[in-house]
């Protein structure tokens, strides 16, 4: 009789430890959510699929232009032709450029002197950080110091 009781009660326990745990997991999962949600947005533009490769290895929240962020966000942009910035990304800053808070450019290092030169001319512009020239699709160390110098900013945005 008391053997039964015992069991039961340990049974009600257990069942109120699954179902706070099921509760801490959905907080959990709510709890992440907000927090990618305060980490700055990339708003990026790809020519050739480069940039958007770099993007996704970020594992950042990510918009590709022309979608429209109405919130501070983080520009990663190719440069094109001889230190150009792409017509899309100037087109995008005109409406969009009050939100920009640093930048990241691609390029390509045979160009010399003109490597990322599109990021200079925008950082110079707009009075943001150039936070980091890549080649390419960038590769492991650049994702890190990407992420590093963005986990930074974000910091200083959400204080």
């Amino acid at each position: 009789m008391i053997r039964d009781l015992l069991r039961r009660e340990l049974a009600d326990v257990e069942y109120a430890l699954r179902i706070k745990h099921e509760e801490i997991a959905k907080l959990d999962a709510r709890r992440a959510r907000l927090i990618e949600r305060l980490r700055l947005p990339i708003v990026y533009y790809s020519l050739t699929g480069n940039v958007r490769r770099f993007v996704e290895k970020t594992g950042r929240r990510a918009y590709q232009i022309p979608e429209i962020v109405a919130e501070p966000y983080i520009l990663v942009t190719p440069t094109i032709g001889f230190g150009e910035i792409p017509e899309p990304v100037t087109e995008y800053l005109r409406e969009y450029g009050g939100w920009l808070r640093a930048v990241a450019v691609s390029g390509n290092r045979n160009f010399g002197p003109l490597f990322g030169v599109a990021g200079e001319k925008i950082a110079r512009e707009y009075g943001v950080p150039l936070i980091l020239r890549f080649e390419l699709a960038g590769n492991d160390e650049d994702v890190r110091k990407f992420n590093e110098e963005v986990s930074r900013i974000d910091e200083e945005v959400t204080r």
